[in-house]
């Protein structure tokens, strides 16, 4: 089965670190998650922290706490919702979870039910899976 460890690794390297430019939709935003999106994740409330001290935003590049929390918001916000851990081919699992995050996990699920000639729900079933898993 896939492993959302090595997905995220390869994902994350592009999502950057922390920025809060006025003219970018997403506003401020930390490893991709934006703030304006997303103001209920945990996180937050230790970035304001952190922002209180001297050389923010490097000050908070070795908190763990915060790392978990990133993990953890993508675990359960992308990762599962393509049903990761049901996947064979980390190859595929990798490809699904990277434009799930990037274009949405609804449209990463459309591509793929398009490429297997199914109905474009939007939503992981086990028809696709199913499909997934022959791509092994």
């Amino acid at each position: 089965m896939a492993d959302f460890w090595i997905a995220d690794r390869r994902t994350s390297n592009a999502e950057g670190f922390y920025s809060n430019n006025p003219a970018d939709a997403g506003g401020e935003t930390l490893w991709g998650i934006a703030r304006n999106r997303n103001p209920q994740w945990e996180g937050w409330s230790i970035v304001d922290q952190y922002k209180k001290k001297s050389n923010f935003p490097t000050n908070m590049r070795n908190d763990t706490n915060l790392y978990r929390l990133r993990g953890n918001f993508y675990k359960a916000n992308y990762w599962d919702t393509i049903r990761g851990d049901e996947i064979q081919s980390q190859r595929v699992a990798n490809e699904m979870y990277d434009t799930g995050v990037n274009m949405g996990v609804g449209m990463s699920i459309r591509f793929s039910q398009r490429a297997a000639g199914l109905a474009e729900t939007g939503r992981m079933n086990t028809e696709l899976l199913k499909y997934l898993n022959s791509l092994v």
